[in-house]
């Protein structure tokens, strides 16, 4: 259940620093509850904690510049992630389907949040954009097609249609500390728009609304809101 990975190993004879999760390292590894990383690691690989159902806690060490593609997708037991301020981008899919994740920051060096890093992250209340002296750049969230009409707001609505980046997760506190940036402005929704999800129906019908926040800052270096 707790695992801590070394900063060396030995192999016949030689010592070698580890640097790297690779890719797929610990996929669907249900039963590890906390891992401990090491000063040396500096990249995460992609899927390197996918679908880790029962992680609670993990340390992203200093140096790590990414979190690659569906690092952490499905880690439903996360509470709490704390990145380190060497992050410069979060790619597709880093976090999605996080379901218990309720609070995260972006450093102020990150440049980019790719399509559906926070999709279906729906215990997401607090949010903080570190201050920083570049826009950051955002995607879209997960997209609905024509089959998802009849469960959607605007009824009837016939087109292909994009999410805003954290439109899954019902933010209460939400610091923005610079400007932001979207990667298509074609037929999107605010990135900070909240939609519930209503099972009344048994199926997942969406509503838009801004209820769920309670305090909502920007820092100085904010000069333009869209």
């Amino acid at each position: 259940k707790d695992l801590t990975v070394p900063s060396t190993i030995n192999f016949r004879g030689d010592t070698y620093t580890v640097t790297e999760v690779s890719i797929n390292a610990f996929y669907k590894s249900d039963e590890v509850e906390t891992i401990i990383l090491p000063e040396t690691i500096r990249e995460i690989g992609n899927s390197a904690f996918y679908l880790c159902a029962w992680l609670k806690e993990i340390n992203i060490p200093e140096g790590i510049t990414k979190i690659n593609s569906k690092s952490f997708y499905g880690c439903c037991g996360l509470t709490s992630m704390k990145l380190p301020s060497t992050i410069e981008g979060i790619y597709e899919s880093a976090f999605m389907d996080c379901s218990k994740l309720k609070n995260i920051n972006i450093p102020g060096k990150c440049e980019f949040i790719e399509n559906d890093a926070f999709s279906w992250c729906i215990a997401l209340d607090s949010l903080i954009i570190e201050d920083g002296n570049t826009p950051l750049r955002m995607g879209k969230a997960y997209e609905f097609g024509p089959a998802w009409t009849q469960y959607c707001e605007p009824y009837g609505y016939v087109e292909r249609f994009h999410r805003g980046l954290f439109n899954d997760s019902p933010l209460k506190y939400l610091y923005v500390g610079r400007n932001i940036e979207y990667e298509e402005y074609f037929n999107i929704m605010s990135p900070f728009e909240h939609c519930v999800i209503n099972y009344a129906s048994s199926k997942p019908i969406y509503f838009r609304t801004g209820n769920s926040y309670r305090k909502v800052s920007f820092g100085d270096m904010v000069t333009e809101i869209h």
